[in-house]
């Protein structure tokens, strides 16, 4: 006896259908979500790394300062007596 397929969807099937084109939807929803995350993630993980590179140059350049302050002041009382030796 030969199985006749119906041409016309039941539905049941439609039901089936839609809900996978929902779930790939939702799983394209999902993966621009997860994208968008990891992006602004990565950019804020650059912007921390930037920030502290930056704060250290900051702090390097002042020390940088101080010992020309330093050594600027030390040759300028250096006393007299001692440099015409």
């Amino acid at each position: 006896m030969p199985t006749v397929i119906s041409s016309r969807p039941t539905s049941e099937s439609v039901q089936s259908a839609s809900s996978v084109g929902i779930t790939s939807q939702a799983s394209q929803n999902n993966g621009d979500r997860l994208i968008k995350m990891l992006k602004s993630l990565y950019q804020a993980d650059q912007q921390v790394k930037f920030l502290h590179l930056h704060a250290e140059a900051d702090y390097l350049l002042q020390q940088l300062q101080t010992l020309k302050h330093h050594h600027s002041n030390s040759k300028g009382s250096v006393p007299a007596s001692s440099s015409k030796n």
